[in-house]
């Protein structure tokens, strides 16, 4: 073990760190990112078939009101969609209820959609446009599909829960 001062200096293909005669020599690697574009998001619209528009600043406040209604044992909220409107529902552990409706624009049939409520409050917490486009794939009968969050400069996806009805 060293101790003391240690010395660091690069090349052009490593970084090198130096104490008394000992010098240590570390290669550097240069890659690039993979290309999410190409590689995530334009697949993931491509398989989306259904559209939610929903304002963010309405989807977080609704969100933050039905969720007092929750308790630690049942963190979930069911986002129920129809055209013209979404609805946000957290149910207790005592059968207490909140409902929340904003104005939203969807593309499909009516469908409720159950995620874990602080997952969903976050990916839409972090996007950074004004008006987001929320996307579904077409569920299989084995599984939910996620639903990615388009929030501008940032992509989110959350998984839906599989719940049985109360």
């Amino acid at each position: 073990a060293w101790s003391g001062d240690v010395a660091f200096s690069e090349g052009p293909g490593h970084f090198f760190f130096t104490h008394g005669r000992d010098t240590l020599a570390i290669n550097k690697i240069n890659n690039t990112f993979p290309d999410l574009d190409r590689l995530v998001i334009r697949p993931l619209k491509a398989q989306a078939t259904s559209v939610l528009k929903i304002r963010k600043v309405e989807a977080e406040e609704a969100i933050r009101r039905v969720r007092l209604s929750q308790s630690d044992d049942f963190p979930y909220v069911e986002m129920h969609l129809s055209q013209g409107e979404c609805l946000f529902r957290c149910v207790g552990e005592d059968g207490s209820e909140a409902v929340s409706r904003i104005e939203a624009v969807w593309n499909n049939n009516p469908r409720i959609a159950t995620f874990n409520t602080q997952r969903l409050y976050d990916c839409i917490l972090n996007a950074q446009k004004d008006v987001l486009d929320i996307r579904f794939r077409k569920d299989t009968r084995d599984g939910k599909s996620p639903m990615t969050v388009d929030g501008g400069e940032t992509w989110s996806m959350v998984t839906q829960l599989k719940m049985i009805p109360r």
